[in-house]
């Protein structure tokens, strides 16, 4: 790396350093060494997200409200594997990128259905190279995943679950791009609608409580298909 990118990844560190939680960040003509740099020296900081494309740089710092909401969709889905005896791994916000286009994001939440094997054991994931994810999961509070959508469709993720004005929206991957269902292709009895009522639910009534509600759902449904 050149020493004027060097000084630049200094004063962008320095930038991000001082951004308040909820905030996010906007640079541009940002070179693929520098994003790579930044992800090396930001390690220390795992709750940051950086999504790159087309030489721009998006760094957000989640809230708290944000962070909650993460949480209980990972523990959602760990209830539903069990619950529903399918196997699931899940790879919360692993670096996701690709060198050749100059493109790179960290999803809130990945999920990978079958096969765990395919991704356990590694530090960040090389779009085109390593398996893509079934789902991949972004939490809007207060920013926006235009860019991230772009690079999901990029690689052909099949499912995208958005939470976002207190709604969680269901998109699947189709010739014409993502176009919004009501139901996850990968997991049959989970309606959007559904895990809307769970997710906000959580905040009113806490985790634990609501995943026990989530739970006892989940047995229902399963006993009113098998009837």
């Amino acid at each position: 790396m050149s020493r004027a990118s060097q000084s630049r990844v200094s004063e962008y560190l320095d930038l991000i350093t001082h951004l308040p939680a909820g905030a996010s960040l906007r640079l541009e003509d940002v070179g693929w060494d520098e994003y790579e740099a930044l992800i090396s020296a930001l390690e220390a900081k795992p709750n940051l997200r950086l999504t790159y494309r087309q030489g721009t740089l998006e760094i957000m710092t989640p809230s708290k409200l944000h962070e909650s909401l993460k949480t209980f969709i990972t523990r959602l889905l760990q209830v539903l594997s069990e619950v529903c005896e399918i196997e699931l791994e899940t790879s919360g916000s692993t670096t996701y990128k690709d060198p050749r286009k100059g493109e790179g994001t960290e999803p809130d939440e990945c999920v990978y259905v079958g096969q765990p094997e395919r991704i356990l054991g590694k530090d960040w994931i090389i779009l085109g190279v390593d398996p893509t994810p079934e789902i991949m999961i972004d939490i809007d509070v207060t920013h926006g995943s235009d860019s991230k959508l772009a690079i999901y469709e990029n690689y052909g993720v099949p499912e995208f679950w958005h939470y976002s004005n207190h709604r969680m929206r269901i998109f699947e991957l189709t010739a014409q791009g993502y176009k919004e269902t009501d139901r996850s292709r990968h997991f049959p009895l989970l309606a959007s609608d559904q895990l809307t009522k769970f997710m906000n639910l959580s905040l009113q009534e806490g985790q634990s409580k609501t995943l026990k509600a989530f739970r006892e759902w989940l047995r229902s449904s399963m006993r009113k298909d098998h009837d």
